[in-house]
């Protein structure tokens, strides 16, 4: 039974629904037909210029302007209207005459115009808003940016005035936007180079150091008011600095093998509201401290940005590092080999090896032992303060000396080695001058240093020197080279 009463309730509550709609359909119906309102003709400006009055708005992303679309009369009922973007047309404009020379055309992703319209009942316009992006504004400042805005379509039996379906929007970018306001993405200087170390700056040195890499911090900034958070790519440059040094522009610099440093995160993100944003640079140190004299170079290059422009003249840099900056000659001059034939130089000892610490200088497995002579190195030096011992394997020690000439020498490593398991070598620079040599076992073991022969062929100049323990298992006391021929 209560099921049954229910059934009915729902039944007539639906009924007075639908009486009820009905009566107000009729009610709408009948007030129509006594105004008895005609479909509308819809129509458009014909042009509209955008510069530096008040007819938009303006942001760090887009750029709006109100469109209207005028009525003949008051709308009889809602519809809505169909709208399209044409920028293929421009060219003709300027065929014409109609636009001036030089105007550019929006590209297709540039703008956003809703493909409908949809108009109330009762009005005699609509506004809508043309969104515009500021990026492309930008790009092209001091430029006139044109885009035509057509209606195809009025529905419910309305109409588009003949000649009246389309706008020419004008953009006057150097009067919308000023100058100081355009966003420029740029690194590094005004000059375009960044010197490692930093001149004239000696509390900032321009780089942090680890055991095998030196990390190059750049800042890239963005002028202009920081907006929406965006990103950009930081790529390897080989040409600039070749066309740098080829102009004169750098001098005494090498380009650096690109194989010798790297770029760990090359996508760049700015923050939303920031204007600068980090870019470590890597190098490898083995690529730059075994050489002297001449100063290395790299070029950075900024790419697709995301978000506004590269800079005009700094969307790249240079940077120059000197490695004779990293070390120095223990003598505060390098070791001189003599040139004379026959004439030996005089010893260097293994002790005297360069200024700069781990990674530079020497490097050395961690441990401390002998004396305290050269401490906080941690090369194991004897009390004697000549001899390096407790020499262990891929240890090395470097030495700046001028070769006084080209030739042909004797190179006499000067070791005490218990037994005939320990090996050595020599590097000019990158490259090995010696085979990897068998260290003698010599009669009172690691404290008796005697003569090891070698011969070596050098060339004039000054170098960076190293002695390398391939198999580390003998005590150095120092070398002397003597011109053979």
């Amino acid at each position: 039974m209560n099921r049954t009463i229910t059934k009915l309730q729902l039944g007539l509550l639906t009924a007075i629904a639908i009486f009820t709609i009905s009566c107000e359909r009729e009610k709408l119906d009948e007030v129509m037909s006594k105004e008895n309102l005609p479909p509308v003709s819809v129509a458009l400006d014909q042009k509209v210029e955008v510069a530096g009055g008040n007819n938009f708005t303006l942001d760090n992303n887009q750029l709006t302007v109100p469109i209207t679309i005028n009525f003949s009369g008051s709308t009889s009922r809602a519809f809505t209207v169909q709208m399209v973007g044409n920028t293929e047309i421009i060219a003709s404009l300027i065929a014409n005459n109609t636009l001036p020379a030089g105007t550019v055309a929006l590209e297709p992703d540039t703008y956003d115009i809703p493909p409908v319209v949809n108009v109330p009942y009762g009005v005699t316009s609509v506004t809508w808003n043309l969104l515009l992006g500021r990026t492309f504004l930008e790009k092209n400042h001091g430029k006139d940016v044109a885009l035509v805005v057509t209606m195809v379509d009025a529905a419910k039996g309305n109409s588009i005035t003949p000649g009246k379906n389309s706008i020419i929007v004008v953009v006057k970018t150097g009067e919308t936007i000023a100058l100081e306001d355009v966003h420029y993405i740029t690194v590094g200087s005004k000059d375009g180079v960044v010197n490692i170390p930093f001149p004239f700056l000696p509390e900032k040195s321009g780089f942090s150091l680890s055991s095998q890499d030196m990390v190059i911090p750049l800042e890239l900034t963005l002028s202009g008011q920081a907006g929406p958070a965006f990103t950009v790519e930081a790529g390897k440059s080989a040409e600039i600095v070749n066309e740098a040094i080829a102009s004169g522009k750098l001098t005494n610099v090498v380009p650096l093998p690109t194989a010798g440093w790297s770029i760990p995160y090359p996508k760049v993100g700015f923050e939303a509201n920031r204007n600068t944003a980090p870019l470590d640079i890597n190098v490898r140190l083995s690529s730059i401290i075994f050489s002297t004299g001449k100063k290395f170079a790299i070029g950075v290059s900024l790419k697709n940005p995301s978000k506004y422009q590269l800079g005009k003249t700094n969307n790249n840099a240079i940077i120059v590092i000197d490695p004779d900056y990293f070390r120095k000659p223990f003598n505060a001059a390098p070791f001189v080999i003599k040139g004379t034939i026959g004439e030996a130089s005089a010893r260097i000892a293994a002790s005297n090896y360069d200024f700069g610490g781990q990674g530079i200088a020497f490097n050395d497995d961690g441990g401390r032992d002998g004396g305290p002579f050269r401490r906080p190195d941690n090369v194991d030096i004897a009390d004697n303060q000549v001899t390096v011992g407790w020499c262990n394997s891929g240890e090395w020690l470097t030495y700046t000396v001028v070769v006084e000439e080209d030739g042909e020498y004797e190179f006499n490593a000067i070791i005490g080695a218990p037994g005939t398991n320990g090996r050595y070598s020599l590097f000019f620079g990158d490259e090995r001058v010696t085979g990897i040599l068998s260290a003698k076992q010599t009669p009172g073991s690691y404290g008796d240093q005697q003569p090891n022969l070698s011969t070596v062929n050098l060339k004039k100049g000054k170098h960076v020197m190293r002695f390398f323990m391939d198999v580390g298992a003998y005590d150095v006391q120092g070398y002397i080279f003597t011109r053979k021929k």
